[in-house]
């Protein structure tokens, strides 16, 4: 079989990158971006970059294996997928008619493609045990907190003629990771246009060197450091009054919550300099547009999805 060259995008994250396959005999051989990549344009990270190694692994699973001998020696064999399929059926149904459905618990990973599809599954087994990482732990906090706050999810447009005056980074470090890889180049684009970043991180990373402002805020704090920029924000009246006017519903009553939370208050709790406060809130509401690029660290807390919802409010108000 002759040399190819074929276009494909890469899935090593939830992005979409494009790449140039060379296979030869069958067998890709060669990976590089495509300068074409409408995500990308030329560039990869190092997990496009090492497909090769993933899909040819030796110890990689293509079929249903199946444990030979007592657990733990290490020893398997290869079923067919119609032997899978009938030992997690006689499983299930041994669980379910003998303790009942709800003993049965599902999880699965992020999953943003087949959760409607998961959900339905537990649905019809008859259990409210499901569970997953992406609607618990990893965007789902963000996403309702949006949806409950304003109806829609933030995040950065970069893609758009107009790019962003300031980016807002909390709890996210998109320029070496994340679930949508492709963000890295223009994260660092807008670094090196000079674009200011106000990062809110406990830990220097790639954006903290850039940063006009990092926060080192004491971790799971993140929804008292929120409230407290909301002070500054509010109390100083540097917010949008004409949006806040006519398109929001509550602001007497936020205005009130964020009372006590003055940057001497906030300091005590976050670890983080009142002054530092003071500088974020006002830096953040100078920028026009400012943008809101977060992760899933402020989701890992007891309480995240009110520290989502207050993070929420800052481009909003501004």
């Amino acid at each position: 079989m002759p040399k190819q060259e074929i276009k494909a995008a890469c899935r090593g994250c939830h992005g979409g990158c494009m790449h140039i396959l060379t296979v030869e005999d069958g067998r890709v051989t060669r990976v590089r971006p495509d300068p074409d990549g409408p995500l990308n344009k030329g560039r990869a990270c190092i997990k496009g970059m090492t497909i090769i190694e993933q899909m040819y692994h030796p110890d990689r699973l293509l079929c249903p294996m199946r444990r030979k001998g007592e657990r733990g020696n290490g020893s398997w064999e290869r079923i067919t997928w119609d032997e899978a399929y009938d030992i997690i059926v006689e499983k299930v149904k041994y669980f379910r008619d003998t303790y009942g459905p709800e003993c049965i618990a599902l999880t699965t990973g992020t999953g943003r493609h087949h959760l409607a599809q998961f959900w339905r599954f537990g649905n019809v087994l008859g259990t409210p045990n499901a569970m997953s990482s992406g609607a618990l732990v990893c965007l789902g906090p963000r996403v309702n907190a949006g949806m409950f706050t304003a109806g829609v999810f933030a995040g950065v447009d970069y893609y758009g003629d107009v790019k962003p005056a300031g980016i807002l980074v909390w709890g996210a470090n998109p320029a070496i990771s994340g679930a949508d890889g492709e963000l890295q180049w223009f994260i660092k684009d807008a670094v090196k246009r000079g674009t200011p970043l106000i990062v809110v991180d406990p830990l220097p990373n790639d954006l903290t060197r850039n940063a006009a402002c990092w926060l080192k805020v004491r971790p799971g704090t993140d929804g008292a450091l929120a409230l407290g920029i909301l002070n500054v924000i509010i109390s100083e009246e540097l917010y949008d009054k004409d949006f806040v006017e006519n398109w929001t519903v509550g602001f007497q009553e936020l205005k009130e919550r964020v009372k006590e939370h003055t940057p001497d208050r906030v300091s005590e709790i976050t670890w983080v300099p009142g002054e530092d406060i003071l500088k974020a809130a006002r830096l953040i509401a100078s920028i026009k547009p400012l943008s809101l690029d977060w992760g899933c660290a402020i989701e890992q807390t007891p309480n995240s999805f009110q520290t989502c919802r207050a993070i929420f409010m800052i481009p909003a108000l501004t």
